[in-house]
């Protein structure tokens, strides 16, 4: 069977994307998938392998790391606080235009328990590692991973919160929580 082109792949991946974050991984069919892009099933099978490897591509090709990487990257940053920043409201800006994205992360997590996680870490991580080298300076991994995951948890947290009338929620007061933590809470003494 001859290789996907590109723009094949892409479409078949922005059918999975719609599918799997509208309907659910257990409720999008590969059938459903196929047909849509107008390609025999056996193609797909053929070139992702399993519906859980086509799954793995969609939430590798549509995870912001990279878009946020590219948006931080070559600016210069005044100080940790800044670039922090600068990186809360590039993900709120990609969450803003990109909320399925949401369903896409709950499936990851509650569906296979963030088994295809560490791909992405694997790969971004060093990027990250240099972007904030120069402000932050050698990070562990720990270090990294902690600055990283807590920033996306409180984004998306604030995304899920926003999908709820009664649950008032401010991104500027998330962003202050990750940067300051908890002792920014109440009235400082």
């Amino acid at each position: 069977m001859p290789t996907l082109s590109t723009s094949r792949r892409d479409a078949i991946l922005h059918t999975a994307y719609e599918l799997f974050s509208r309907q659910g991984y257990h409720g999008t069919p590969v059938r459903q998938i196929a047909r849509r892009n107008n390609i025999a099933l056996s193609t797909i099978y053929y070139h992702f392998g399993s519906k859980e490897a086509l799954f793995a591509a969609v939430y590798e090709h549509f995870h912001p790391a990279p878009l946020l990487l590219e948006r931080l990257r070559g600016r210069t940053y005044k100080s940790r606080e800044d670039l922090l920043r600068q990186a809360w409201q590039e993900l709120m800006a990609f969450l803003e235009t990109s909320p399925q994205f949401i369903h896409i992360m709950f499936i990851e997590w509650v569906e296979f328990q963030g088994r295809h996680a560490p791909y992405i870490w694997k790969r971004f991580l060093p990027l990250w590692r240099e972007l904030l080298k120069p402000t932050f300076g050698d990070l562990s991994d720990t270090d990294l991973l902690a600055i990283f995951g807590t920033l996306v948890g409180y984004a998306f947290g604030y995304a899920l919160a926003r999908q709820s009338e009664h649950i008032p929620m401010s991104k500027e007061r998330l962003m202050q929580l990750f940067l300051y933590g908890a002792v920014s809470l109440g009235n400082a003494s």
